[in-house]
């Protein structure tokens, strides 16, 4: 029923972007190319010396629309006196993004949008166990190869402050979670780029930092179009 569900949200999705981009023919080719990094994430491996995280976010505009793909690279590492535990493994984002001011002279973005993600990652718990009649002794159980998917409902802003940098906020609401892993294997605790996997939902937030590549001057748009929204 879920695997319905994502096929029937995507594929309404898709289809709207088309009509509308349909609309607007003379918009449609990009005219820039936004990349940038999530500053949370590298704050966070900064101070937190247990975690690592680093992800890569870009946007490619296509009319009001910007074609986005995000990729991470995550590791926690966790080293207690009786269990240690590490979770290791990349993920990306996939999806569109519909930006509410198209028209902004100043080039700011406000945008709401759908993504698709996945993850792969690995997963080592290491645990002692005292056995008062015989010996102490070490457990290890392994999750060698795990994968997660799930969408996530995305609204944020990217702000211009200088020439082409621009600083940013998104808040990702993530649902429709699915996990393989070995049957025989303990229960999934961390997903990179989810968070818990206890969790069948999930909220996020990020500040990113992103600069803007300029390809073309963006024409303007279709003014029969702008007076019928009107």
């Amino acid at each position: 029923m879920k695997r319905i569900l994502k096929y029937i949200i995507s594929f309404s999705f898709l289809f709207a972007c088309y009509q509308t981009l349909q609309a607007q023919k003379g918009t449609i080719l990009p005219s820039y190319l936004m990349v940038g990094t999530d500053v949370a994430y590298i704050g966070m491996s900064i101070f937190n010396p247990e975690r690592s995280q680093f992800e890569i976010n870009t946007s490619l505009d296509v009319y009001k629309f910007l074609l986005s793909i995000d990729y991470g690279l995550a590791e926690w590492n966790i080293q207690k006196p009786n269990f240690t535990y590490l979770n290791k493994g990349n993920y990306y984002r996939i999806g569109v993004d519909y930006n509410l001011q198209a028209r902004d002279p100043d080039q700011n973005i406000f945008y709401v949008g759908l993504k698709y993600a996945h993850s792969n990652f690995i997963e080592d718990f290491s645990y002692q166990v005292t056995d008062p009649f015989y010996y102490d002794y070490e457990n290890n159980i392994n999750n060698a190869d795990i994968s997660a998917g799930w969408f996530e409902a995305n609204i944020g802003m990217k702000v211009k402050v200088w020439k082409g940098l621009y600083l940013g906020w998104v808040g990702r609401f993530k649902f429709a979670k699915s996990v393989n892993y070995p049957p025989s294997s303990f229960e999934n605790y961390w997903i990179p780029g989810y968070g818990k996997g206890e969790n069948d939902t999930q909220w996020g937030f990020g500040y990113q930092i992103l600069y803007r590549i300029p390809f073309r001057k963006k024409p303007p748009f279709n003014e029969k179009k702008v007076k019928e929204e009107k």
